[in-house]
Formats: structure tokens, C-alpha cells, sequence
């Protein structure tokens, strides 16, 4: 294999240099252009990994270096999927200083990334989550609901075909799963939307006062054909929780 030409500038690079302009780019919001925030979590990631690798050139970081670092958080008992973040972001950082033009660097390593198993557990309850939604345009918001009742990642969404589709549930192959394992998400069709006439006279209300709620933020519901729609088991938590019926009718009146 032929070893690419590295010039006086790219043999001085450091692992901070390419970092900070990773984050730099990152801030800008990329292609997009659209200006981001780095998070907490983020930072925390960055301050680790440039603990451990910053003043090292980039072009002499190699495979004992990446064992080094990943023995040092293991150590520390850290999670596969802490010790894989700030990884992520070195191998991204280095693809950006491959790809500017001119290039800072001649070539990225290859940075295996840990097995992760962990199981993701939704942080919103049905109510935010539905507010969430609604603040997307109309094409994402079903894509949000979606991902919020299946518990999906981004990623393993996307990849998704009509030929993962079985008669009651998504068979999603490991082939695209961030943990390589094969799994099956049910059929949503078990909580039905219901009409808002159905719900009005389930809950003694009245449709008026429904419109209201869904407009506060109260009921969560969803638009199909200009015609509000509300899952069967937001109704029936409310029958099943008079408390908040009442508040929300003193709230916003009948």
C-alpha cells in the first residue's frame, strides 16, 4: 500500500489543532448552516479526549494510542458507549481535517468503536412528547411520534424499508441496529386514534372544549385530513384520572 505524501505543515498537526477545528465547524452547524450549541455532554467528551491525546501529533496517533485511551476509561469503569463518544468525536475530527480543502491531514485512522447494548428509555412523558412533535413542520412530526413510541434511533429510522414491514410489528435486522442485533418493534395499531366526536362523548365534553385543550397543549392529538384525531390511551388515562379532566376544564372552561 503506497503511504500518503505528508508535508511539513500536516507532520505538525496536533490532535487539539483538528479538535478545535471540529467544534469550530460543528458550531457553524456544518452543511447545513444552521449554528449549534455544544452541549454539556459534549464538552465533557471533548475535555477527556483532549486530556489524553491533545498534544500528540495526529499523524503519530495510532492503534496503541486508541487501546491506551479505551483501557484508561474501562479502568475507570466507564460504559462502553461513554468510552465510544469521545472516540466518535476524534474519528470525526479527523475526517474533517481529511476533507478541507486544502487538507489538513493526508489520511484519518481507523478507530474501532466499542459494542454497545444499552437500552434507550424515553425521557419525555406522552404530553411533552406530543408537544415536541407539534413544534416540527408537518413532515417531521409524524416522523417524532414515530420515533418517540418506538423508542428508535435516528439512524436505525432512516434505514428503514417497506420490506422490514410484517403483518403486526417492524422486523428491524441487525445490519442496521447500532447494537447488531436483530429485533422486532409492534404494531402501534394497538392504540388507535380516535375520532374527536368519540372522545367528546367519552369524556362528557364538548368538542369546542377538546379544540381548546389540544391548542393549550393539554390533550396531545394529531391532524389527518384537517380532523383532530386522539390516541385511545390518552383517553383513557383521562377516565381514568378525574383530577386532571377537572383541572384542565377549570383551566380552560367547558
Amino acid at each position: 500500500m503506497k503511504t500518503p505524501f505528508l508535508g511539513p505543515h500536516q507532520e505538525k498537526v496536533t490532535i487539539n489543532e483538528i479538535v478545535d477545528d471540529y467544534v469550530e465547524q460543528y458550531k457553524q452547524g456544518g452543511p447545513s448552516g444552521i449554528a449549534r450549541v455544544v452541549s454539556p455532554q459534549m464538552q465533557s467528551h471533548l475535555k477527556c479526549l483532549k486530556a489524553f491525546f491533545g498534544s500528540l501529533l495526529a499523524m503519530q496517533v495510532g492503534t496503541r494510542d486508541i487501546k491506551a485511551f479505551r483501557a484508561k476509561l474501562k479502568a475507570e469503569k466507564k460504559a462502553n458507549a461513554t468510552v465510544n463518544r469521545p472516540l466518535q468525536l476524534l474519528l470525526t475530527a479527523y475526517r474533517y481535517a481529511v476533507s478541507t480543502d486544502p487538507p489538513k491531514l493526508a489520511r484519518a485512522p481507523g478507530i474501532e468503536l466499542l459494542e454497545e447494548k444499552n437500552v434507550r428509555k424515553g425521557k419525555f412523558s406522552p404530553l411533552e412528547a406530543e408537544l415536541v412533535a407539534n413544534s416540527f413542520p408537518p413532515y417531521m412530526a409524524d416522523l417524532a411520534r414515530f420515533a418517540y413510541q418506538t423508542r428508535a434511533r435516528a439512524g436505525e429510522i432512516r434505514k428503514l424499508r417497506w420490506c422490514h414491514r410484517r403483518p403486526d410489528a417492524i422486523a428491524v435486522p441487525g445490519e442496521i441496529a447500532k447494537n447488531r442485533e436483530d429485533r422486532q418493534w409492534q404494531s402501534l395499531t394497538d392504540d388507535p386514534l380516535m375520532r374527536l366526536s368519540a372522545v367528546a362523548e367519552a369524556l362528557d365534553l364538548s368538542r369546542d372544549t377538546l379544540k381548546r385543550w389540544i391548542r393549550a397543549g393539554r390533550l396531545p392529538a394529531v391532524k389527518l385530513g384537517g380532523v383532530y384525531r386522539v390516541r385511545r390511551s390518552r383517553v383513557l388515562a383521562l377516565l381514568g384520572n378525574e383530577s386532571e379532566v377537572m383541572n384542565a376544564t377549570n383551566l380552560h372552561g367547558v
